[in-house]
């Protein structure tokens, strides 16, 4: 994988009663190991299975996944507690235990 790629892509909107939306979409193909293909053999699973946001170090959101996902999810997520500058940690891993990790500040 060249530095050019991105797995993730977020934005972030501060909400003016407080708090932050985030968008996070992943850059992953998702095949829910059910789908057979033109030669009649099962596709392998590939999915998200986990995508975890950190706030400041502290767990804000915890989601398990399964092969019901599409293609490059979406996700929009809002934190009611957070604030301006502070450290966000976004881990994501699929079901073949192959994931990453971005930090940014908001």
């Amino acid at each position: 994988m060249d530095d050019t790629h991105k797995p993730l892509r977020v934005r972030v909107f501060a909400d003016p009663a407080g708090g932050h939306e985030l968008r996070l979409q992943l850059d992953h193909p998702s095949e829910s190991g059910l789908r057979r293909g033109a030669d009649g053999a099962l596709a392998p699973a590939l999915y998200i299975a986990q995508l975890d946001i950190l706030l400041e170090g502290q767990p804000a959101l915890n989601l398990s996944l399964g092969p019901a996902l599409a293609d490059k999810p979406l996700f929009s997520v809002f934190l009611p507690q957070s604030r301006a500058g502070a450290q966000l940690e976004i881990r994501w891993r699929n079901n073949l235990g192959e994931g990453g990790t971005h930090l940014l500040r908001i």
